[in-house]
């Protein structure tokens, strides 16, 4: 399939990494609890509405256990929201795309730390090698990374990633409609 989002770029899966699905499934229920614990003190609260500034906001709300989560659910879910519009033009922006995923994982790695260190130096790898993005991907602990290369440095990133120690990184098309 050819992809038409963007020219060329592809998506590099390294097989899945089991050390990432205990933390994965607190980081869910903590960004929950730190949530909840805000909308306790201000029913009002609406994570769909929230901006950046939120977490400033509420943050003495939070108990200090969740404040790490609290930080991630309102940061990530604001990038969330940026990437989304940003698919939705005719042509989305490759690179600001990759420096969203760049900051995205940095919230997981080190707010969360939900990032064992051999994923984290294959997605150092597949940077330095010329992704515009890395990040670990999945829901409850898949173990996966994903990282967005255009067609001049695809190949780079996916022998990367298996120098790395992916046990295996394939390209993956994306369409954009």
């Amino acid at each position: 399939m050819e992809a038409d989002f963007p020219p060329g770029a592809g998506v590099y899966f390294p097989a899945p990494h089991a050390a990432l699905r205990a933390t994965s499934v607190s980081a869910s229920v903590y960004a929950q609890k730190a949530i909840q614990a805000v909308i306790k003190q201000h029913p009002e609260f609406d994570i769909h509405a929230s901006t950046p500034e939120d977490h400033e906001k509420y943050f003495d709300c939070v108990p200090e256990k969740y404040q790490p989560y609290w930080y991630a659910a309102i940061h990530n879910y604001a990038l969330t929201l940026k990437a989304k519009a940003m698919l939705s033009k005719p042509e989305p922006d490759a690179v600001l795309l990759g420096q969203w995923m760049q900051e995205h994982q940095y919230i997981l790695q080190h707010h969360i730390q939900n990032t064992p260190v051999a994923m984290i130096q294959m997605i150092d790898a597949a940077v330095t090698a010329g992704a515009l993005g890395a990040k670990v991907i999945g829901s409850g602990g898949g173990g996966c990374i994903v990282a967005m290369a255009t067609p001049v440095t695809k190949t780079a990133v996916i022998n990367a990633l298996l120098s790395a120690g992916a046990a295996a990184a394939y390209e993956v098309q994306l369409s954009h409609h």
